[in-house]
């Protein structure tokens, strides 16, 4: 049992290094239309609350926050940067509004929440199991326009099983979609 959770571990960790680089990819693009309003922020709307493990209802400042759709996976990839160096990564199968439980499936893709605070030795990464929460998207919209929705639910620290509590919502700009595996 413990391999199988090493190895899904793993696979978590693949897509949140996948998920990274395509926040880093979308974030280098050239703006032929800049403003300085809300809109063109990609957060505006995206909220995170998070209660235990040394946090006690923080809520955090959205910096950045926008959406992939990787088309060969066919999933979703929420990216989410926060003030405090924290992170979170919502992965969703599929692309179209509904309500996705925490589920890991066995190639490592599922609907879920990684979070990831600071970096190094003192960074605290935390993952999703099964059924311990969910991710609603109540509107999905196409390339350019918004992907939005809310969540809920509890996340656990990779190295101490340490159990947090997150809830929020997001608003995210959907980036171009990306012609890969979100694993690949």
């Amino acid at each position: 049992m413990k391999q199988l959770i090493q190895i899904t571990n793993k696979n978590i960790l693949k897509l949140f290094l996948v998920a990274s680089l395509l926040f880093i990819i979308s974030a280098c693009g050239d703006d032929s239309n800049p403003t300085d309003n809300d809109d063109n922020k990609n957060s505006s709307g995206t909220t995170l609350t998070i209660n235990g493990d040394g946090w006690s209802n923080k809520s955090l400042t959205v910096e950045t926050s926008v959406a992939t759709y990787a088309t060969v996976s066919q999933m979703t990839v929420v990216n989410v940067s926060f003030n405090e160096d924290v992170q979170m990564l919502i992965y969703v199968n599929g692309g179209k509004s509904g309500t996705y439980n925490f589920k890991e499936v066995e190639s490592g893709q599922g609907n879920g929440i990684t979070l990831t605070s600071g970096s190094g030795e003192t960074g605290k990464y935390y993952f999703w199991k099964d059924n311990s929460g969910s991710v609603t998207i109540s509107s999905y919209g196409s390339v350019g326009g918004k992907v939005s929705g809310t969540f809920t639910g509890k996340l656990y620290n990779a190295t101490t099983d340490a159990e947090i509590t997150i809830t929020g919502t997001f608003n995210a700009m959907r980036t171009v979609d990306v012609p890969t595996s979100a694993l690949n």
